[in-house]
């Protein structure tokens, strides 16, 4: 791993101490690439564990579908990643504005929203907005039509529940019986809308 790659995953690790980004920074890259001293390994280890979380949250985050063009989802993440995966749906899917919550908050990403942080509250008026002004059209299914996408992708001859379960831990999530997909069990939007609405 080249010296600039290690220094922003390491930026983003939340268990990585000041002290080891400077001794990254000081460090020459012959000496990191090769793993040449306890400190190397360490800053590797926690490196890796930052780009494992990257991966897992591109690759098993499972979004749901609104009417008003949005996609959203849940991450259960510790490291600082969120902004990351927001915007590789918001590339991956352009023209759909992306919702990922996480502990942290509420990261949008797409339209006017590029990766802002929401608490709750925030991110409901940050929506009323947003849903108030979208025009509803009867005649489209936004949901039928991600089903077929998702649908497409779905290979049954390739899959593979062994590696899908050693690269899905159950930490990161509760078993969903459709598709035997393992989710994240994120909110409704409507939830949010209607929050305080609702009875207690």
């Amino acid at each position: 791993m080249r010296k600039n790659d290690m220094l922003f995953f390491l930026e983003r690790n939340a268990d990585c101490a000041k002290d080891l980004v400077e001794y990254v920074k000081g460090e020459d890259d012959a000496a990191l690439e090769s793993l040449a001293t306890a400190l190397a390994r360490k800053a590797y280890r926690l490196a890796r564990e930052v780009a494992g979380e990257i991966h897992r949250g591109k690759s098993f985050t499972r979004l749901k579908v609104s009417r008003n063009k949005i996609l959203y989802g849940s991450l259960k993440v510790r490291h600082k990643v969120e902004d990351l995966v927001v915007r590789f749906f918001a590339h991956r899917f352009p023209g759909f504005i992306i919702i990922l919550e996480s502990w942290r908050g509420c990261y949008i990403y797409g339209g006017q929203f590029k990766a802002l942080v929401f608490t709750e509250e925030g991110l409901k008026n940050a929506l009323e907005g947003l849903v108030g002004d979208s025009a509803k059209d009867e005649d489209s299914n936004p949901e039928k039509v991600w089903e077929e996408f998702y649908s497409s992708q779905y290979i049954p001859e390739r899959e593979n529940l062994r590696l899908f379960a050693k690269n899905m831990p159950k930490k990161f999530g509760t078993w969903e019986t459709k598709n035997l997909q393992r989710t994240l069990g994120c909110k409704r939007l409507d939830e949010i809308l209607d929050k305080e609405r609702k009875p207690d």
